[in-house]
């Protein structure tokens, strides 16, 4: 289920689509979007997640039956595997995609595995992925939107003691299944292949694996920041158009929505373009990219001493929380 920026595009490419002893329905077979087959695409990048409740009723059956055909045919572990379900860019709410979770994969026994993130390195991470996307705001405004839209954005998400307990209590204690960045970063190839092996009760096969998509640095961030601000693209657009619409292909597909590709993935080749940009303009100033200022500054200490509470918290579940989350 996530998080994003917690080694889920190399877990997805390199780790579950290769293992002999997954059958493996998506997100990452063959490129960083595509599932097994459409209908698998239209459950969980449409239903799942953002569909409201009355076309989400009128194709339940046939969501069922979808995931039916697939487990039904594997002779393997089945996973499937989307960030964006634990971090939803909808406007459904947490509850409502795991009460569609229980409800699609009803009379299977379903294992949850999230990636967890200490939430200041998480916050970075996250930063370079929106500027990547378009945002032009500083680190330092942003900040100030992750806490003063908390009651609408993904704030609670990083309580990691609230989702930890709102899983296992849906789900039980034992089908919840908590590993750590920080764990895995010190050595990804070993610990990913042991950790996950036992995790879903397959062999380890010791699959190559690195870091599929690592973040900006610094000097990046400043000049894509910087051609963000000069040419609005993605997150920094109008709010009608989704920035990541082309994974909503196969159901403007459905839907006969009359987009051509090269509209459903313009924001991808703006990226591309953006990304091309950034290595030939001078390099702008980096050296105060991630500072903090008023009132961005005094919003932190909140902040940390919320994470310091809901990781101790966390703790009293889980001995293994690393130190630098306390």
């Amino acid at each position: 289920m996530g998080y994003p920026k917690c080694f889920s595009t190399s877990l997805q490419t390199l780790f579950f689509a290769n293992h002999p002893e997954i059958d493996y329905g998506g997100v990452g077979i063959g490129d960083h979007i595509s599932y097994a087959n459409k209908d698998l695409e239209f459950v969980f990048e449409s239903l799942l997640q953002h569909a409201h409740h009355s076309f989400y009723k009128r194709h339940l059956k046939e969501a069922k039956e979808t995931i039916d055909n697939f487990v039904s045919q594997s002779q393997n572990t089945a996973v499937f595997s989307l960030e964006t379900l634990i971090f939803p860019f909808s406007s459904l709410d947490l509850e409502t995609i795991l009460a569609r979770m229980q409800q699609l994969f009803e009379g299977y026994e379903i294992n949850l595995l999230l990636v967890f993130r200490e939430q200041y390195g998480f916050l970075k991470s996250l930063y370079g992925e929106f500027v990547r996307m378009g945002y032009p705001e500083t680190f330092s405004k942003y900040i100030q939107w992750v806490w003063g839209y908390r009651d609408r954005n993904f704030w609670e998400l990083m309580d990691y003691s609230h989702i930890f307990n709102l899983l296992t209590e849906r789900f039980g204690d034992e089908k919840v299944h908590i590993h750590f960045f920080e764990t895995f970063k010190k050595d990804p190839e070993t610990l990913i292949n042991q950790k996950l092996s036992k995790t879903l009760q397959i062999s380890n096969k010791q699959l190559p694996i690195w870091n599929e998509y690592p973040s900006l640095k610094e000097t990046e961030l400043a000049n894509l920041l910087h051609i963000n601000q000069q040419f609005p693209r993605g997150m920094g657009e109008h709010v009608l158009y989704p920035f990541l619409n082309h994974h909503n292909r196969v159901i403007l597909s459905r839907l006969e929505a009359g987009y051509t590709n090269e509209e459903i993935f313009e924001n991808v080749l703006s990226k591309r373009l953006a990304m091309v940009k950034m290595n030939r303009i001078p390099q702008q100033p980096s050296e105060n990219i991630f500072t903090l200022y008023s009132p961005s500054d005094a919003i932190f200490e909140k902040m940390g001493s919320a994470w310091k509470t809901s990781n101790s918290q966390l703790a009293q579940r889980m001995p293994n929380v690393p130190k630098n989350y306390l």
